[in-house]
């Protein structure tokens, strides 16, 4: 993918957006990673739904929410896109619900993957301790991540994210995203019909307990709700395939 859809760098408003562009006349759709992840994690969505959506996989600042919404919009300029579908995963689903209030009108779409709206439960999660991400170095932190991905037992999952982290993500960053992911507030809400609404979640997330997942469900009660039974907190690896065929179900798609 790397070389097929080779990466990026816009600055829209002065800040760093790294994208990998599948280009096109599809639908545009961008995806943006949650807190350890970048936007090579949505290689099964550019390699698969291409060409009928044109995926734009998006790696965004760390920066200040708002201050980040009104880069994205500007981001959006950049590209020539009047609007957009876009996916969130995690953090960055949290970051588009900042977006969908303050730039409703540049959204055609909106999926909110494995996320939230406050960190009131996921706070309470030891990868998410307040204390321990202001007090650790960024270096530390992604050191001590590696030896967790190391230990675990092989899979896909855990070598994306091991190429990942060693090679495209820096230990500060990991670490900012964490931390606004376990103080985030609540996020504004988006108001209902301003456009399509989706949620994407996994019953067997680790990170996002029931009561997280429901509480944005409840949220947004007119959203349609696709629960995975399985997929845990990465499903757009582990269950690519039944992951985008939700994507085809909340993005029009199709050659213009």
């Amino acid at each position: 993918m790397q070389r097929r859809y080779p990466d990026r760098t816009l600055r829209p408003n002065g800040l760093t957006w790294r994208i990998r562009d599948s280009g096109g006349n599809g639908t545009p759709l961008l995806l943006f990673p949650g807190g350890l992840g970048n936007a090579d994690i949505y290689y099964n969505q550019m390699l698969d739904l291409t060409p009928d959506i044109r995926c734009i996989c998006v790696d965004y600042p760390d920066t200040d929410f708002d201050v980040t919404a009104d880069s994205l919009a500007a981001l959006l300029d950049a590209l020539a896109l009047d609007r957009a579908c876009m996916l969130g995963s995690s953090l960055a689903g949290y970051c588009l619900q900042v977006f969908g209030a303050r730039h409703p009108e540049r959204v055609d779409a909106m999926i909110l993957a494995n996320s939230f709206y406050n960190s009131t439960e996921l706070s309470a999660h030891p990868l998410f301790d307040r204390s321990l991400l202001e007090s650790v170095s960024g270096e530390e932190l992604k050191t001590d991540w590696l030896n967790r991905l190391e230990m675990r037992e092989a899979d896909e999952l855990r070598e994306v994210q091991i190429t990942i982290l060693r090679e495209g993500q820096t230990g500060e960053l990991l670490r900012r995203r964490l931390l606004a992911a376990a103080t985030a507030p609540e996020a504004p809400i988006i108001l209902h019909g301003l456009f399509p609404l989706f949620i994407i979640d996994c019953a067997d997330d680790p990170l996002l307990p029931a009561a997280t997942r429901n509480a944005l469900a409840e949220r947004y009660p007119d959203a349609p709700r696709f629960t995975l039974p399985s997929g845990g907190h990465y499903p757009s690896v582990t269950q690519s395939h039944v992951y985008n065929r939700v994507i085809l179900k909340a993005v029009p798609h199709g050659l213009a």
